[in-house]
């Protein structure tokens, strides 16, 4: 079974209506990667406008343009696991 390890969750907007959420997840074969989910709301029509998951290579993540509150967590729990912290 897969672990999940929520890095940061967000919501946006003058209502919260634009959320996502960050997590680091270790497969059952031991990959890590990042899943980014999200779901932002057109508040004035009250439907979902976008939503989805994506999977975000651990490297790729800790390099991009992505949220640093996740980033930072990212790279706590990375040196949590080395046994760094």
């Amino acid at each position: 079974m897969s672990e999940r390890i929520e890095l940061s969750a967000s919501a946006k907007g003058s209502l919260g209506e634009d959320e996502d959420w960050w997590a680091l997840v270790i497969d059952d074969e031991g990959r890590m990667y990042v899943e980014h989910e999200w779901s932002h709301v057109n508040a004035y029509k009250f439907r979902v406008s976008n939503s989805g998951i994506k999977q975000i290579a651990v490297e790729h993540f800790l390099s991009g343009d992505y949220n640093s509150k996740a980033q930072q967590k990212l790279r706590e729990e990375l040196a949590r696991r080395k046994g760094t912290v």
